[in-house]
């Protein structure tokens, strides 16, 4: 009994020494093998971040992102004339004249946008095409964002029950030094159906439902909730509003063959005729000039018409819609749009505002007073130009192509 104790010792004993000599000689092999998972030593570092922002082969890709620490995940590339900004669909977008802290020291501006799936705000410099992620804040299922000015953002989601939500933050405030930072600010009232800025951005418009009338109430107020008045109500609930010419504009939503009305809201909340009525109305006010671009629709055509003053209206040799345009900055009267190829027979309005027609636009630029144009920039992709927007400087011209919602900025001059 006692001889085979001292065998089976023995035997676990030697098993044991069997078993840490393999683990040994394991480990000894392992520290001679390099890890396949680990990164390269001149590997860009992009942690936290989404990585190259670029568009698929063939397309025109978007800049350099810049991360936390202002390192850039794609190499250096030639600077575009069409750049892409987004690859993602964008909620709204505005030029801004204010640097960013990573913008090098040529940068005259950037372009600010959200992205429509996370609410992330991201600034782009105008002169380099590099874009920095400025916040980190999630906030889901942005349809629309308004920035005031560099500091502040309007964002308009749905809730769960349906109604419609507008959150006032603030990011980049103005001793920020790094970025990304996190959106603070608070939720407004629910059910504002449509914003205005006006031109300085100050001023917001707000458009809710009269509960009493089933028509519209317009209110502006400052940023921050102060100075609250009612302009003007209604009892048509279909108002687009737009700041033009120093002053408040309404019309009525366009539609192909519906005579549609745009008037000035005065001081005491009086409308007063500017220009109607026009099947398809859709007009475009200059933004201190007493100058109007405006389209119409009906009857199997499209025009685009200017009236300057009191002067009569005078039809444009470019067809397209007025929303497709943008006035340069300053007293000139010169606009710059982009024009579709081709325009189908009918139903063009109510089928481009839906989504369900794209058209392939090329850009041109016409001198309103003398009615003479030329060619801008004819893209090779195809583009459906939504809300075009200028900078300061009328060096840059801002959109959306509305087949994707994707961000594009085009150098004016290159």
């Amino acid at each position: 009994m006692n001889t085979a104790t001292h065998i089976l010792r023995y035997i676990l004993i030697g098993m044991v020494v069997l078993l840490l000599g393999s683990l040994a000689g394991w480990y000894a092999y392992l520290q001679t093998q390099k890890n396949p998972l680990e990164k390269v030593s001149d590997e860009t570092n992009s942690e936290g971040f989404e990585g190259n922002r670029g568009g698929p082969v063939g397309a025109v890709t978007a800049g350099p992102v810049e991360g936390t620490e202002g390192v850039e995940t794609t190499p250096e590339k030639q600077i575009e004339r069409l750049w892409r900004v987004s690859q993602g669909p964008v909620a709204g977008f505005a030029f801004t004249t204010r640097t960013l802290p990573t913008a090098s020291a040529s940068s005259s501006g950037a372009l600010l946008y959200t992205e429509r799936a996370n609410g992330y705000i991201f600034g782009a410099d105008v002169e380099n095409q590099r874009v920095t992620r400025i916040t980190n804040t999630l906030m889901p299922k942005i349809y629309e964002a308004y920035f005031p000015d560099g500091e502040h953002v309007l964002l308009r989601s749905m809730d769960e029950s349906g109604s419609i939500t507008t959150f006032a933050g603030s990011f980049l405030t103005k001793d920020a030094t790094t970025t990304p930072q996190s959106l603070t600010g608070s939720n407004w009232s629910a059910n504002i159906r449509d914003i205005a800025l006006d031109e300085k951005g100050k001023t917001i418009l707000t458009l809710t439902n009269d509960a009493a009338t089933g028509g519209s109430i317009g209110t502006t107020q400052l940023f921050d909730g102060t100075k609250r008045t009612q302009v003007f109500s209604s009892f048509i609930r279909s108002w687009e509003p737009v700041y033009g010419q120093g002053q408040l504009i309404v019309f009525t939503k366009p539609s192909d063959g519906l005579p549609g009305y745009a008037y000035r809201v005065g001081s005491s909340g009086a409308l007063s005729l500017l220009v109607g009525p026009i099947p398809g109305l859709s007009v475009l006010p200059h933004p201190t000039e007493n100058a109007l671009l405006y389209s119409g629709s009906g009857e199997g055509r499209m025009a685009l018409l200017s009236q300057v003053e009191s002067a009569a209206a005078a039809e444009l040799s470019l067809i397209t819609i007025a929303d497709k345009c943008v006035w340069a900055p300053g007293k000139t009267l010169i606009a710059y749009c982009a024009v579709p190829k081709t325009i189908p027979a009918s139903n063009i309005m109510n089928d481009w505002y839906r989504g369900a027609l794209h058209t392939e636009d090329s850009w041109m630029k016409i001198d309103i007073a003398t009615g003479e144009t030329e060619e801008l920039f004819t893209p090779q992709q195809s583009f459906d130009v939504h809300a075009p927007t200028i900078d300061a400087s009328g060096s840059y011209i801002a959109f959306t192509n509305g087949k994707d919602q994707s961000l594009w900025m085009l150098r004016v001059v290159q």
